[in-house]
Order: structure tokens, then C-alpha cells, then sequence
């Protein structure tokens, strides 16, 4: 028999669920799954620059020289404070940590609050 899961206070994600699922998708689950006030904490990557946020496939090579495509999603800090707001987050906080000097790469560290119902 199935037993309905407790919900969480807390769900974290580093360069995880948020950076590899459709956040349109991923966020309701979240949401639905957090207690009113619950915290989301995530990091991902920030789009690199000139490069438009959204679904993107990057290739990974393996050891043996196998490509193989990664889907992943790249927002800017803007596209995530909506996109939480959307879906029921409030009190959100976006970090940016800048990369090693010269790299294109920018991390965001993001956390906010399920809102109550």
C-alpha cells in the first residue's frame, strides 16, 4: 500500500534537478512537495554571455571519445526570480559567484520560500 510522502522543510539541489529538468516542470513538484515556508536552496549555471537562457544541449565527452548530448536549462538571475514567483516561491535571493578569471562561466546560488497556503 502506498502511503502519502511527508513533506520536507527543506530541498537543496547543487547543479541537480534544477539545472537538468525543465524548471516549468520541476518547481510545481517542489512546491507541492515543501511545507508552507519550506526552503528551496539551488545552484546552477547562469547563461554564458550572448548566449539566449532556456533549454540548451551541450555535448559531454566521454574517456573513450563518445559524445553524448546533455540537456540542461540556463536562466539569468531575472528568469529565476520569475520563474519562482510563478510557481508560488517568494523572499527569493540570487547570488551570482563570478569564475575563475577570464572563464565565461558564472554560477548562481538561489534560495526561496514556499509560500503558504
Amino acid at each position: 500500500m502506498l502511503t502519502e510522502l511527508p513533506l520536507m522543510d527543506v530541498c537543496f539541489s547543487i547543479y541537480g534537478a534544477l539545472w537538468y529538468a525543465d524548471p516549468t516542470q520541476m518547481l510545481p513538484v517542489i512546491h507541492n512537495r515543501l511545507r508552507p515556508g519550506g526552503l528551496l536552496a539551488f545552484s546552477v549555471n547562469g547563461p554564458r554571455p550572448s548566449e539566449l537562457p532556456g533549454r540548451r544541449v551541450d555535448n559531454l565527452t566521454l574517456t573513450s571519445g563518445t559524445r553524448l548530448p546533455v540537456v540542461h536549462y540556463s536562466y539569468d538571475a531575472d528568469a529565476w526570480r520569475r520563474l519562482l514567483d510563478e510557481h508560488g516561491f517568494a523572499d527569493v535571493e540570487v547570488l551570482p559567484v563570478e569564475g575563475p578569471e577570464g572563464s565565461p562561466y558564472r554560477t548562481l546560488v538561489i534560495r526561496a520560500r514556499r509560500t503558504g497556503d
